[in-house]
């Protein structure tokens, strides 16, 4: 499968079935009539804000022809330098906070081509997390603090919901509950390890902090991967 990442200027009202989409939904001999069906042309686009993502057939070339064209006609201007070609599954690309591309069952290990969230958008949510829990924050109220923490961790998981997420929200409950620890070790001057102090159950029995682990349990489509 060929992908065309590009970045325009201004906006379009273009919609599309993404080939993703009839691959995780319809499964890969869908997948594959889709691009059969579009092979001359490039399929339709995605349009977001200022990113669009074409899926074609296997003529890059023609395929990209067709694409400036398209373009040209909505009157929209392809920034080339961040436009460029993916061949997945031997490459991966981002896009809206998603790493497209291989992937694996965790059960099974059969790959596939699926979405997870991006290792980018991991740790910039996980920067959040830290400025939330920063040591000049200690003198405000824990409940008001972990409050504003699970109000974040909602948001992100209920983005970050399709497609392969057990890894990245594993990375996430463990910086949470790394940082909430310090958190509280310095808001109550206690010295040496917090492990004791605010275990596990502390934290998501007694704060109530969320688990995105849990969170996932009443994701179907996560919970498969």
């Amino acid at each position: 499968m060929i992908v065309f990442v590009a970045a325009v200027d201004g906006f379009s009202l273009v919609t599309i079935r993404p080939l993703v989409e009839a691959e995780e939904v319809h499964g890969r001999a869908a997948a594959a009539q889709f691009v059969h069906h579009r092979r001359l042309l490039t399929a339709a686009l995605l349009r977001h804000c200022q990113d669009v993502l074409g899926f074609v057939g296997p003529d890059d070339e023609e395929a990209q022809a067709q694409m400036a064209k398209m373009m040209e006609k909505l009157k929209l201007e392809v920034n080339q330098q961040k436009t460029r070609v993916c061949r997945v599954p031997e490459e991966s690309f981002d896009f809206l906070g998603y790493t497209l591309g291989r992937c694996h069952r965790v059960k099974t290990g059969q790959a596939y081509i699926g979405t997870k969230p991006s290792k980018k958008r991991v740790l910039r949510f996980c920067e959040n997390i830290s400025q939330k829990t920063d040591r000049k924050t200690c003198g405000r109220d824990t409940e008001e603090v972990t409050g504003e923490l699970n109000l974040m961790l909602k948001g992100w998981a209920n983005y970050f919901q399709l497609g392969s997420v057990s890894k990245a929200y594993e990375s996430v409950d463990s910086h949470v509950r790394r940082r909430l620890r310090q958190w509280l070790g310095q808001k109550h001057k206690i010295k040496g390890r917090v492990e004791n102090r605010f275990p596990d159950e502390y934290l998501y029995r007694k704060l109530g902090v969320i688990r995105l682990k849990c969170f996932q349990t009443n994701l179907p489509w996560a919970k498969a991967n």
